[in-house]
């Protein structure tokens, strides 16, 4: 194996050798009609879901007043949106571990 810089690749490439470091792009060629289809399949996998069915939910977080209040999400972005509560305090708390009631609500 041997490394070259790039802007002496093309020379080499010249001389016969192989760049196998670039992309080659699909192995078939899908029809019009298949790229439609895989198209549809990722945007349908990939919208619509909230909560905890999203690619994104890496919970389930709960979040617990002291006045009873409860809120569950699968992401922090959901549980700022339904408390008010700043995404960060939420992330370091859940980090920190600790489950006790501070400033009247708790996460875990």
């Amino acid at each position: 194996m041997r490394f070259v810089l790039e802007e002496e690749l093309e020379g080499y490439i010249k001389l016969g050798w192989e760049n196998t470091n670039r992309k080659k792009g699909m192995k078939i060629q899908l029809s019009k009609e298949g790229k439609e289809k895989l198209t549809a399949a990722r945007r349908k996998d990939q919208t619509g879901k909230v909560g905890l069915q999203a690619k994104a939910a890496k919970g389930p977080y709960t979040i617990e007043f002291k006045d009873g209040r409860t809120y569950t999400a699968g992401s922090y972005p959901e549980l700022t949106k339904a408390t008010g509560l700043k995404m960060s305090t939420l992330h370091y708390r859940h980090k920190k571990g600790n489950t006790e009631f501070l400033k009247e609500w708790r996460i875990y």
